[in-house]
């Protein structure tokens, strides 16, 4: 979706004139990733390079309070829209605690943010022919989330009955579910309403199902699992779902191994899998599931 059509939606949904102004960008470094914590309203500020701003030739303005803005994913979708609460200026060094936290990324920390954003702001600032220092000027901006296109959601007992109805084709038919009773007869994790409430999550996109993930403790790691409704495979829904996940991960077991597992020939979730981050660590043999069969295990260390 295009930053022009969600803004509309949001428009629409608000009473706001469309004609109101708003700046559409992406979050720098790991823009999915991001952007999906603050759809989960655990990233709730950022920061950028003050000087950065009034560089000759450079377009972007100052954000300021009241504004909106669109967010991006990675390949220029618009996923999402926030309003600019509070902005300050203040050196590197001086960025306090509650800013890292507000950011939400890793565990949160001041001594987290300072690590990854120091190392971001100068390769930042060396792009723009800029040297970066300790007490060079960052704009904080914190925001509120205003609209989202995705929402994570409790997982209800008619979610996991919809999964028994859901129907793949192909080499993808090993990921059907036989009927609701033969998997409670099975005894399958998501026939249980404690499980269901400790380990299942519901996505939602533009209030229609999406998919869902679990995440199981297991290991000393987080095993993720994943499922996408049939007829919403195939069109880039996989990576924002993934990232979803792994923001509620990070929020929850930061710092965790995380592991999943992915059937050799299912090139696409691998894609995916990959761009978010994990690895191939081995291929195995797996029996415990439905359609036993040789398995890759991928992982990768939550953020």
């Amino acid at each position: 979706m295009t930053a022009e059509a969600l803004w509309q939606l949001f428009c629409e949904k608000e009473s706001l004139p469309v004609e109101t102004r708003f700046e559409a960008w992406q979050f720098g470094g790991a823009p999915d990733y991001l952007v999906a914590l603050v759809m989960q309203k655990i990233k709730t500020a950022t920061a950028s390079g003050y000087d950065l701003y009034f560089l000759p030739g450079e377009a972007e303005e100052l954000p300021r309070i009241g504004e909106y803005s669109v967010i991006e994913d990675s390949v220029g979708q618009a996923v999402c829209v926030i309003r600019t609460i509070k902005t300050t200026v203040v050196p590197f060094d001086e960025v306090g605690s509650e800013q890292a936290y507000k950011e939400g990324e890793g565990d949160r920390s001041l001594m987290y943010w300072r690590k990854v954003h120091e190392e971001f702001f100068k390769e930042d600032f060396a792009g723009c022919g800029v040297k970066f220092d300790l007490k060079s000027k960052i704009l904080c901006e914190e925001f509120e989330l205003v609209y989202s296109l995705f929402d994570v959601v409790s997982f209800s007992e008619n979610d996991a009955k919809d999964i028994c109805q859901w129907k793949y084709e192909g080499d993808y038919a090993v990921y059907n579910y036989p009927s609701w009773d033969e998997c409670i007869n099975m005894k399958l994790a998501f026939t249980n309403e404690k499980t269901r409430q400790e380990q299942y999550y519901k996505v939602l996109k533009a209030g229609e199902k999406l998919g869902y993930f679990r995440l199981e403790e297991k290991d000393n790691a987080i095993e993720l699992s994943v499922g996408i409704v049939p007829d919403k495979c195939g069109f880039g829904n996989g990576d924002m779902l993934i990232n979803l996940a792994l923001a509620k991960i990070s929020e929850l077991y930061s710092g965790t191994r995380i592991m999943l597992t992915v059937r050799p020939f299912n090139r696409r979730a691998i894609r995916v899998y990959e761009k978010a981050g994990f690895k191939i660590v081995k291929e195995y043999y797996e029996d415990r599931y439905l359609v036993p069969g040789t398995m890759l295990l991928m992982e990768m260390i939550s953020r």
